[in-house]
């Protein structure tokens, strides 16, 4: 007799758990261990409490392959997923308190996933900001929603095509050079927005801040509200959660 006569990987095994790229049904291999189940508890806790001091970001710290990742992934999956889609995972857990408390918390809500890994791409608050915009717009597709909520790149976009100031793009385009080394015309430029371009429209906010002209945004706190204002009235969700996996690189961003 041979291991392999005995000892078998399961097929969706996967050596790193990578929450972007998820196979089928994946986390539902994930061992729901006691800190785990703490871990779930103060989530809970974020989202239900009207205490400030509880309604806050959480952040899960521990050595590499340590299951941070997964853990996270089973997290998103039972305060999103559809109910009949997670009831098997929920029957198994050991803790009758927890089962309980996610099954009543799934009667009426529902939380919108938004996933993030790593900091590449990010250099200041600005493109923090725009980061979180295109992953909000890229779950939002994802999940084949639509909301009239506009990104700032949907708003550049609006601005260039109505052109209410005349401005001539393509001269734009030709005299500032940084842009000029990215794309050849506004066709192109319109192109990279609608790709959600963040080197694209950092260099558009740069070159309207030397002309003197500002583009407005606001805060990205009051824009996640308003995109959440949006789902629940639409019946969507009732909260959104940013799963940010390897956040500890945009720490380190000086």
């Amino acid at each position: 007799m041979i291991y392999i006569d005995i000892l078998t990987l399961n097929e969706d095994f996967q050596p790193v758990y990578d929450i972007e790229n998820e196979r089928r049904n994946g986390w539902k291999s994930f061992i729901p261990h006691r800190r785990f189940l703490d871990i779930l508890n103060i989530v809970l806790n974020s989202l239900e409490s009207k205490e400030p001091k509880e309604r806050k970001s959480i952040w899960m710290q521990g050595t590499y392959g340590t299951g941070k990742s997964h853990a996270t992934a089973v997290i998103e999956h039972l305060l999103w997923d559809d109910t009949t889609e997670i009831e098997d995972f929920i029957e198994n857990l050991n803790n009758p308190q927890i089962k309980e408390r996610i099954l009543n918390f799934r009667k009426k809500n529902r939380v919108f996933p938004v996933i993030l890994k790593g900091a590449s791409g990010i250099t200041d608050n600005r493109t923090f900001t725009l980061m979180i915009e295109r992953a909000v717009k890229d779950a939002i597709k994802r999940h084949s929603l639509y909301i009239s909520t506009k990104s700032d790149f949907e708003k550049w976009i609006q601005h260039i095509r109505e052109n209410p100031l005349n401005i001539d793009w393509e001269k734009n385009i030709y005299e500032y050079q940084e842009l000029g080394m990215y794309v050849r015309d506004t066709d192109t430029l319109l192109e990279k927005l609608e790709q959600q371009d963040i080197k694209i429209l950092s260099l558009l906010d740069k070159m309207s801040a030397e002309k003197g002209a500002f583009f407005s945004s606001i805060k990205v706190t009051d824009w996640l509200v308003e995109v959440l204002e949006e789902l629940r009235n639409l019946k969507i969700a009732s909260h959104i959660i940013i799963y940010w996996d390897e956040f500890t690189n945009v720490l380190e961003i000086e």
